[in-house]
């Protein structure tokens, strides 16, 4: 957990209710939502949603019984694409089903570290509306477990965005062979360096590529490109297979 809990009371039900940002369930799109008894009694939350202007409502998470002892107790609550209208509301409410009635909770004012993921998100998604990004047709094996191909950004008119970096999952080690930054296609080695079962396995994103760009000189902003079924993925995956067949890499 990132930020201090804000507590709000329920009017009828006595509990306490905090949501926080954890990156336990960020790849999960969830925040780590906390209940606490506060009148000595169980309390039956049937379920829960997030209601806010910075993200998409998403169906409820399953609940819990929050036990008359006061000690906390935490579920995972989803979330959904964040909204990137003009100055949306930073307050937040959670929608409880309590005893089998329904409660808008407020929370106030969004964390600064959800505010954090609202703000992250948005800067990605103004970088995918100026420029395409996606791996070219033709890969090709350079040597053993090492692959080359293209990494495609197709600007539409008026894009200011421009590249500045390339990087990859642990499993994998990326050589960009075209001048950065830039603002055209660009030339990639990809090289399987990291295929042991550790490795391997803790590799939450193997086939992801993490790019930053920057907007008219801004702050960084980090983008997720998976590699999806085709030349690259099938490019890749070849590697790994020959650097597992020649001993797992370091």
């Amino acid at each position: 957990m990132e930020e201090p809990p804000s507590v709000t009371a329920l009017d009828g039900p006595p509990l306490s209710i905090s949501l926080e940002r954890s990156r336990l369930f960020a790849a999960s799109r969830q925040f780590y939502l906390t209940f606490r008894s506060t009148g000595g009694a169980e309390v039956e939350v049937a379920s829960a949603q997030l209601r806010s202007e910075l993200f998409s409502p998403v169906a409820p998470s399953e609940g819990v019984l929050v036990r008359s002892s006061g000690d906390p107790i935490s579920i995972p609550l989803a979330y959904g694409a964040a909204e990137c209208g003009d100055n949306p509301s930073p307050e937040l409410v959670v929608r409880l089903d309590v005893d089998g009635e329904p409660a808008d909770v407020p929370l106030g004012e969004a964390a600064p570290a959800i505010m954090a993921v609202h703000e992250s998100e948005c800067a990605t998604n103004e970088v995918r509306r100026q420029v395409d990004l996606r791996f070219g047709s033709e890969w090709k094996t350079v040597d053993t477990a090492r692959v080359a191909g293209t990494l495609t950004l197709d600007r539409r008119p008026g894009a200011e965005v421009v590249l500045e970096k390339v990087a990859t999952s642990v499993v994998f080690t990326v050589e960009v062979l075209s001048p950065l930054p830039a603002t055209d296609d660009i030339d990639i080695v990809v090289t399987a360096a990291r295929c042991d079962g550790h490795a391997l396995t803790e590799s939450k994103k193997t086939f992801t590529f993490f790019l930053t760009f920057t907007d008219d000189g801004g702050d960084p902003v980090l983008v997720e490109l998976p590699v999806e079924a085709g030349p690259a993925h099938e490019a890749l995956e070849g590697a790994i297979a020959e650097c597992v067949a020649k001993g797992g890499g370091d």
